[in-house]
């Protein structure tokens, strides 16, 4: 039993240990403008859209919240007319999650998010996004989704030019682009990072977290699955044998 229990534990840390991350934007730090946020509670940032597109730059940002230091936000109506299409930082009362960015179309709108990171933003290249090998994978945890949207990631190396990979998001959970997705693209020296939300009329998103992570393998997945099944099962029998 004890080997049995050192072996599964072994597996749960060398797991783990492949799971740093670095934080790519957490939305706890914002600079954007402080106009009132209708409807919405807790404290917060608003960018309604005065021209379209509107174009907001937040620079000296913390580089442990977002990558580079600096966000390039851009947010347009992709139907121009009476309707808006906003981006809000915020941080939602009662909820379990910090701060989510808040991308949202009224009826009659439809919402293009564009969010751009490292020296395309005007900040510090983003540099090595495989975490030293332990990365493979940039993850998007979406809070909500009312509609499908189509996102976009565009990764720029530090000297050549830039790779777009396209993947739909219908609804809540993290979407994730693979490093190996993005032909040619050296994942070590990337100088600019962005994202483009394609909504759809009157559609609603929210993201609380942007990062790097390991997409674990299948057979590891599996392993330590049969791992602790095995434990379970061990526990049972041995618990019958004393009953």
């Amino acid at each position: 039993m004890k080997g049995l229990f050192a072996a599964f534990l072994c597996l749960v840390l060398v797991a783990g240990s492949a799971s740093a991350t670095i934080i790519i934007d957490n939305f706890e730090e914002f600079h954007l403008r402080t106009d009132p946020i209708p409807g919405l509670g807790g404290g917060g940032v608003y960018v309604p859209p005065d021209a379209n597109p509107t174009t907001v730059i937040e620079a000296g940002l913390s580089p442990a919240n977002v990558i580079g230091g600096v966000r390039k936000t851009t947010t347009a109506n992709v139907l121009p007319g009476t309707q808006t299409v906003t981006t809000t930082i915020f941080d939602p009362l009662g909820a379990p999650v910090d701060h989510i960015l808040s991308l949202s179309a009224n009826d009659g709108a439809q919402g293009m998010w564009l969010i751009e990171y490292g020296v395309n933003a005007g900040g510090t290249a983003v540099g090595d996004l495989t975490n030293g090998g332990l990365s493979d994978a940039i993850f998007f945890t979406f809070e909500s989704a009312d509609h499908v949207a189509s996102v976009d990631l565009m990764v720029t190396n530090g000297g050549t030019g830039t790779v777009t990979v396209n993947k739909p998001t219908s609804g809540p959970g993290q979407l994730v682009f693979n490093y190996s997705d993005f032909a040619g693209v050296d994942f070590t020296n990337v100088g600019s990072l962005a994202f483009r939300v394609n909504g759809v009329v009157a559609g609603d998103y929210s993201i609380s977290l942007i990062e790097t992570n390991n997409v674990p393998e299948p057979t590891s997945m599996a392993i330590l699955a049969v791992g602790a099944i095995g434990l379970i099962s061990r526990r049972r029998r041995r618990r019958s044998v004393q009953a």
